[in-house]
C-alpha cells in the first residue's frame, strides 16, 4: 500500500509540474501573439507579432494573409504591441500621416501637393535604401521639377537610381501610373535634362550632390559626373568642371558627353573655341539622350553670330526643341522658345517674335523661361 501511495504521490507531483509548464508556455504564447494592429484599410491584425520596426515598417513573424510580412506605416492607423509601443507610437505619428499623403498625392499625379510631405521626410529617409525610402525620394524628386526646382532635383534623383540599380526598391511598386525614366548604363534622366538656368540654384546643389556622387558604389555612372559638371558650369565654378571632365570617360557615350559639356561651356561663356564645332561634326551621331541639349547648345552658340545665316541657323536650332522635344523636354523647349524670341528681336521680326512668345505664354507657362519670359 505504501508503495502504491508513493507511486501516485510521484505521479501527482509530475501532473503539477507538467501543469505549470504547459500553463508557461500558453501564457507566453498568448503574451507574443498579444499584438493588435489595425490599418487604414479596416483590416484588422491580431494573429501575427512584431518582430521588429524602424522608420521602414513593421515586420511581423510570420506573412499576412494576402501579402508579405512587411506592413510601412501609411498603412497603419493605430496598434498596440508588445516589442516596443513606445517607439510604434513615434514612428506612427512621426512617420504614417506624411507617408499616407505622399502616396495618395502619386497615385493621383499630383507631384506639386506631393512637396510638403516629400519634403518633411527627405532627410530622414535620403541615405536609407528601401521600398519607404525610394517613395519619399522618388516624391522629392517629381515635386521639385513640378516647382520649377530642377537643379534641386538632382540629388534625390541620383538616390533613386542608386535604388533602382541595385534593387533595394522597385519601380513597379510605386503608387500610381509614373515611373521614373533613366538610362540604366549612363543614370542620365530625360525627365532631367543636364542643363540649368539658375546660377544660385546650381550652386546649392552642388554639395548635395556630391555627397550622393560619393556614396554611389562603384562602378560610378557617367551621368552622375554629367550632372555635377554641368551644374558646376552652370554656378560658374570651371575649376570644378576642369576637375570632373576626366572622369567622364570610358563606354557608356561619355566622349559624347564630354564633348557636350565642353561646347555648353563654349556657348554659354561667349568664346569661340573648338568644341561648339567638334559637337555639330557629332550631332548626327549623338546618343538620344544628348541630342536635346546638344540642340540648345548649338542654338545658342549660333545665335550669337553677327553672320545673319548663321543666326537663323541658331534660330531653326532652337525651334526644333519644341517641335521636337515639347511632351519629353518643356524645360529645353522653352529655353528654345525664349531664346528664339529674343533672336527674332534681333532680327527685327516682331511679328514672328510675337508668335514665339505666344506660344511660350500658351503651352509652357509652368517652366523656368514661361515664368521669365519677356
Amino acid at each position: 500500500m505504501a508503495l502504491l501511495a508513493a507511486v501516485r504521490l510521484a505521479m501527482t507531483f509530475r501532473y503539477f509540474v507538467w501543469s505549470i509548464l504547459i500553463g508557461g508556455h500558453f501564457l507566453a504564447a498568448s503574451a507574443n501573439s498579444s499584438d493588435r494592429l489595425i490599418l487604414r484599410n479596416l483590416d484588422i491584425i491580431t494573429d501575427r507579432t512584431v518582430t521588429a520596426l524602424d522608420e521602414d515598417g513593421l515586420t511581423l513573424d510570420a506573412s499576412r494573409t494576402g501579402g508579405s510580412n512587411h506592413i510601412t506605416w501609411d498603412e497603419v492607423e493605430r496598434g498596440k504591441v508588445a516589442l516596443d509601443q513606445a517607439r510604434f507610437n513615434a514612428l506612427l505619428a512621426d512617420l504614417g500621416p506624411p507617408l499616407y499623403r505622399i502616396r495618395q498625392r502619386l497615385k493621383i499625379g499630383d507631384y506639386l501637393a506631393a512637396s510638403e510631405p516629400a519634403e518633411q521626410l527627405y532627410e530622414r529617409f535620403a541615405v536609407r535604401k528601401s521600398q519607404t525610402a525610394y517613395l519619399v525620394c522618388q516624391a522629392a524628386m517629381w515635386s521639385r521639377v513640378a516647382s520649377g526646382r530642377r537643379e534641386a532635383a538632382v540629388e534625390p534623383y541620383l538616390r533613386c537610381y542608386e535604388m533602382l540599380r541595385f534593387r533595394a526598391a522597385s519601380g513597379g511598386s510605386l503608387p500610381g501610373s509614373r515611373r521614373l525614366k533613366a538610362d540604366p548604363a549612363t543614370a542620365i534622366s530625360p525627365e532631367l535634362a543636364p542643363v540649368w538656368f539658375e546660377a544660385a540654384a546650381a550652386k546649392a546643389a552642388l554639395q548635395p550632390v556630391q555627397q550622393v556622387i560619393r556614396d554611389l558604389a562603384q562602378p560610378r555612372p557617367v551621368g552622375a559626373y554629367v550632372y555635377y559638371a554641368t551644374l558646376a558650369l552652370a554656378a560658374g565654378e570651371t575649376a570644378e568642371v576642369e576637375r570632373i571632365l576626366p572622369l567622364i570617360q570610358g563606354a557608356n557615350d561619355a566622349d559624347a558627353w564630354q564633348a557636350l559639356i565642353r561646347a555648353q561651356r563654349e556657348a554659354t561663356s561667349d568664346s569661340h573655341g573648338p568644341s561648339v564645332e567638334q559637337l555639330r561634326l557629332q550631332r548626327d551621331a549623338l546618343p538620344p539622350l544628348c541630342r536635346p541639349t546638344a540642340l540648345l547648345v548649338l542654338g545658342l552658340a549660333d545665335v550669337q553670330s553677327m553672320n545673319e545665316k548663321i543666326c537663323r541657323d541658331g534660330l531653326l536650332s532652337l525651334l526644333e526643341l519644341p517641335a521636337i522635344y515639347g511632351t519629353e523636354q518643356p524645360e529645353l523647349a522653352a529655353a528654345g522658345l525664349y531664346h528664339a524670341a529674343m533672336t527674332l528681336d534681333k532680327l527685327k521680326d516682331a511679328k514672328g517674335a510675337a508668335a514665339v512668345r505666344r506660344e511660350l505664354a500658351t503651352r509652357y507657362s509652368g517652366t523656368h523661361f514661361g515664368a521669365t519670359r519677356r
